[in-house]
């Protein structure tokens, strides 16, 4: 499956900004829907590993998306979504584009 990432946040010079302690939503849409099954939003700060900061179910339309997401001043982090797949589950695994999020 495909995964889409979209964030309602300015774009200036190759990332996106947000403002320091303001919540902010991640959405997405998957394609072909994926009905049912569960995508998780990852954060990753340089040099760590992925980190988990959300799960949401795919709705009607392969839609999805995650609330509250915050970032200290001067913090920058890589977002992603990610479905794990499995032996047992219907779809492959698969992330969607990863993007810069910056709190100036």
């Amino acid at each position: 499956p495909r995964l889409g990432l979209s964030l309602h946040l300015p774009f200036r010079n190759g990332h996106y900004v947000a403002a320091a302690g303001t919540p902010f939503a991640a959405f997405g849409r998957a394609r072909p829907f994926m009905p049912g099954a569960i995508v998780t939003l990852q954060s990753r700060r340089p040099g760590r590993s992925w980190h988990n900061l959300g799960r949401s179910p795919v709705a009607g339309g392969g839609r999805y998306e995650h609330d509250g997401v915050r970032l200290r001043r001067g913090e920058a982090v890589r977002l992603r979504w990610a479905y794990p797949g499995g032996r047992f589950r219907r779809w492959l695994p698969a992330d969607s584009r990863t993007v810069t999020v910056v709190a100036p």
